[in-house]
């Protein structure tokens, strides 16, 4: 998925509090997952790694972001708004893909 909507006035209200360097850590982090369409990975250097966080102060900041807005399961660090996001993404490519197979049957010419 490379696109999703950002409400501004709800990430406001839940992040005012965080710190410039927490803000950009929480939105790599978002980013990184609606591309990949999948929770982020367990393994923290890996997770380091893959979104440039280099410095201890910038670890701090994804482990800070990860401990408050993931929820850490079997399958990875996942977060409740982007499952959503992902969820409806795909159910509306089955839906298309369904309807264009209505409109065009395999094996006719348009």
């Amino acid at each position: 998925m490379h696109y999703y909507k950002k409400h501004v006035k709800d990430y406001i209200a839940d992040t005012s509090h965080l710190t410039m360097l927490e803000h950009g850590a929480y939105n790599i982090l978002i980013d990184t997952y609606v591309l990949r369409e999948k929770p982020l990975s367990l393994d923290k250097e890996e997770l380091y790694w893959s979104i440039a966080a280099r410095t201890e102060e910038e670890k701090t900041a994804v482990d800070l972001i990860l401990n408050h807005f993931f929820e850490e399961t079997d399958g990875g660090y996942r977060h409740k708004r982007i499952e959503a996001e992902l969820k409806n993404y795909i159910e509306i490519g089955k839906r298309s893909r369904e309807n264009g197979k209505k409109n065009n049957p395999v094996g006719t010419l348009t």
